[in-house]
């Protein structure tokens, strides 16, 4: 049996050499308002009241499927396009015999996945949400900025929070009496003392279901060398190099698989709250495309550097007044930078600032300042 799960909201083109069949297919397994079926036409590309109709699915944040026989390579690359422009993935199930060249052909025209129903062979088709929407779960959270291995403060915030440390497989695990949840912004490791320890509270955690995680960009840079990619040892790399240097192949593996398992970004409390590392701006968020991990992993920027060569980021959450809570971290500030729905808690701790928990929804903020200084801006 061929199992496919489907990312919900996304593009989902379905194929069939007899477009009855696609029409058909689609019928059985998805709501009518959701499906555009294509006649067969000489045209090379998506008319424009099937563009229109797609687009403003996507931009709703709507699934929808497109099915028919979905010919010539014009029309899907539209559909690809369409896709991309909203911030989608786009999806395909090819259903009978197809030549391994023209399967070979639709991965490359951009679609995420392609899956092939050949024969008679049956299908299990799941609609499952967005890795990041989990607006189900409606907390109380405790959001904590950019820890960077300083694991001493992280334990001192998380006492002052109510949290106590239980033993656990892979190292300790942060729980509240009141079942209250946390959430860390990414950027875990590099520049401070003890990576490895902090790495091991957030996975175990994690494990447990008494936290989540978003990646920073240092996760997506360890994650890099730890898959065997060379990296740039600067701003504090080298400090996690040297930690990790006697960790078992195990712990290693485990540190992989925990970062590949991160979502670009949470979408909580009923779509109440966004935690992202970099910020997103409510355009970009609960989506999933190459363009919204960048953005959360590095945020925008100028193009342009400072005098110590960081780049220059935009203020995006200056000028939102609509979408989700954004808390997020990523931009060292001294003191937390609130904005109309946004506030920045990356209060440099590795710096010698403090670290910040961010409570929601009490909207209230808890700090503890940096034992000393671990790295220099």
């Amino acid at each position: 049996m061929l199992r496919i799960e489907i990312p919900t909201p996304c593009l989902f083109a379905l194929h069939a050499e007899d477009p009855d069949r696609a029409a058909a297919y689609a019928a059985d397994h998805f709501e009518p308002e959701a499906i555009v079926t294509l006649a067969p036409s000489e045209e090379l590309h998506a008319p424009p009241a099937v563009r229109k109709r797609v687009g403003a699915r996507l931009r709703d944040r709507q699934l929808i499927v497109v099915c028919g026989r979905l010919e010539p390579t014009g029309l899907r690359q539209d559909l690809v396009r369409l896709a991309k422009l909203e911030n989608h993935y786009a999806t395909a199930l090819l259903l009978g015999e197809l030549d391994s060249q023209r399967v070979a052909d639709w991965r490359k025209e951009g679609f995420r996945r392609v899956w092939e129903a050949t024969g008679g062979e049956p299908v299990e088709l799941t609609k499952t949400r967005l890795r990041s929407d989990l607006r189900h779960l409606r907390g109380p959270f405790d959001v904590i900025g950019d820890v960077h291995g300083c694991r001493e403060e992280l334990e001192e915030l998380l006492a002052k929070l109510g949290y106590a440390l239980e033993p656990g497989e892979i190292g300790p695990i942060a729980r509240h009496p009141d079942g209250r949840t946390l959430v860390f912004l990414g950027d875990l490791c590099d520049r401070g003392p003890d990576t490895p320890g902090a790495l091991r509270l957030a996975m175990a955690s994690v494990r447990e279901g008494d936290a989540l995680c978003v990646p920073g960009n240092h996760e997506a840079k360890l994650r890099r060398y730890l898959k065997g990619s060379q990296v740039n040892h600067a701003y504090g790399f080298d400090a996690t190099v040297e930690q990790l240097a006697d960790a078992s192949p195990d712990f290693l593996v485990r540190i992989a698989d925990f970062i590949d398992d991160l979502p670009s970004h949470l979408m909580l409390d009923g779509g109440e709250l966004c935690v992202t590392h970099a910020g997103l701006p409510p355009r970009l968020q609960g989506r999933a495309s190459r363009r919204v991990r960048s953005h959360c992993l590095y945020g925008e920027t100028t193009g342009e550097t400072d005098a110590k060569g960081y780049p220059i980021r935009v203020d995006w959450a200056a000028k939102e007044t609509e979408g989700a809570f954004v808390v997020y971290g990523h931009t060292p500030v001294g003191e937390p930078k609130p904005a109309p729905r946004a506030i920045c808690i990356d209060t440099a701790c590795v710096f010698g600032g403090s670290l910040t928990a961010f409570r929601w929804p009490e909207r209230e903020l808890v700090s503890v300042p940096a034992r000393r200084t671990y790295f220099e801006q």
